[in-house]
């Protein structure tokens, strides 16, 4: 009785702050977003969840953007040179992921669904490829998620494919992050 909980916010050119149900409990919540330089990485972004816990805002969980991307885009990488198209399904997002199961798509089908071709020559490249030899996704050195967004927040990204007869072509792909990063997949791929 007769307690308070502040919380305060106030954004600078390293620190901003969003205000919104990432949980989808009905409670809006505060994550904050804090730019920094990171060895190895570029400029790396934090993020951190508040979440109310009834009686004050308190911290529920932390991720990072630039790392974990680039670690998205890797394991998509090895995916597709393994051909693990059934874990290459985990990469899209809920009803995209369904339409693709219901429609029963698979490997080659699958990889056109999200790469998409960038000129009407590279459309008929993949029957060429059986396997490939290197998938190379642009290496990512700072956040390129707009912080204040409403809608989905999402790339473009070019992608280079070597075949293992060494013939290769680009594709693009959109990548996404979740409304709630804070989960087990803080990416997908969104399909055409």
């Amino acid at each position: 009785y007769n307690r308070f909980s502040f919380f305060t916010t106030q954004d600078n050119s390293s620190i901003q702050y969003e205000y919104s149900d990432i949980d989808n409990n009905t409670i809006e919540d505060f994550i904050e977003w804090r730019h920094g330089l990171e060895e190895g990485t570029g400029y790396e972004t934090y993020l951190t969840w508040y979440s109310w816990d009834g009686i004050q805002f308190k911290e529920k969980a932390t991720t990072n953007i630039v790392r974990n991307l680039n670690s998205f885009l890797d394991e998509t990488a090895r995916l597709i040179i393994q051909k693990k198209w059934k874990t290459l399904y985990l990469k899209v997002r809920g009803k995209d992921y369904s339409n693709l199961l219901d429609q029963k798509i698979k490997g080659a089908s699958l990889f056109s669904s999200i790469f998409l071709p960038t000129t009407v020559v590279e459309a008929g490249t993949l029957q060429n490829c059986v396997n490939f030899r290197s998938v190379v996704f642009p290496k990512i050195f700072e956040n390129p998620f707009k912080i204040q967004s409403k809608q989905t927040r999402k790339i473009t990204l070019m992608v280079r494919f070597v075949c293992d007869d060494g013939h290769d072509f680009i594709r693009s792909v959109r990548v996404a992050l979740h409304k709630n990063p804070f989960g087990k997949n803080e990416y997908f791929f969104i399909i055409k």
